[in-house]
């Protein structure tokens, strides 16, 4: 969500603009644009990324905001699928960052240790200090892509957590039913002489247990988590 979008020139502000001029204002000698932006979606850092010029690669430290909204979002019970899939997207992009990070490392360390062309004589230090940022940014990119998987086995297991929860109370509630349908099924096989058969109190004593059975089973449910 966009705040707001502010340009200023020569320390002085000029006015606030909105985000489909970023670009004409920029492109003005000392001149630059503030924009402040709350939870952006993926269009919105693209929209960014064109009308300030930035490369790609500029904008995935957004991600790994994401990554604490996607971990956040697992707790709070929404859709458990979403989230996989989310974070399922998240690991594919850490993945083509890698691939793009590993090639230039390797010819970046070229530049630094080995012979290089008389056209880059001097400026090794230079490179030296691409090759630092390019292997920070591999480590945190595998650091990512394990926390990433963490999550994803973290969200598999609280999907299965809440299937236990639906299997529990299931299973409660068909033992709540179980009782009443064992003893009505015992008294209402029409046989001549059962116990009990001719008791003038045998009705209600039937519905009593029925309930109380049900009653108590109802508490220890409650009790163990179950309902």
């Amino acid at each position: 969500m966009l705040v707001n979008c502010v340009a200023y020139q020569e320390g002085r502000k000029i006015a606030d603009i909105p985000k489909e001029a970023i670009s004409d204002y920029v492109s003005r000698p000392d001149c630059f644009v503030w924009v402040a932006l709350k939870d952006p979606e993926p269009a919105e850092l693209e929209e960014m990324q064109e009308e300030f010029g930035l490369h790609e690669l500029a904008v995935e430290d957004a991600i790994e905001v994401e990554l604490e909204a996607l971990e956040a979002r697992i707790f709070e019970g929404t859709s458990p699928r979403a989230n996989l899939e989310a974070l399922y997207g998240l690991k594919q992009k850490l993945t083509v960052l890698n691939h793009a990070i590993d090639p230039l490392l390797e010819a970046v360390s070229k530049l630094v240790g080995g012979r290089v062309p008389q056209v880059c004589q001097g400026t090794q230090d230079y490179f030296r200090d691409v090759k630092d940022h390019l292997e920070r940014l591999g480590h945190n990119v595998d650091n990512l892509r394990d926390t990433v998987t963490t999550a994803m086995t973290v969200n598999l297991a609280m999907i299965t957590l809440s299937e236990n929860e639906v299997t529990k109370r299931l299973a409660a509630y068909a033992a709540l039913v179980a009782v009443p349908t064992m003893i009505a099924g015992i008294y209402g096989m029409n046989f001549k002489n059962m116990p009990e058969l001719e008791w003038a109190i045998g009705y209600p004593l039937a519905l009593g247990a029925m309930f109380a059975i049900d009653i108590y089973l109802f508490f220890r449910f409650r009790k163990t988590g179950w309902l």
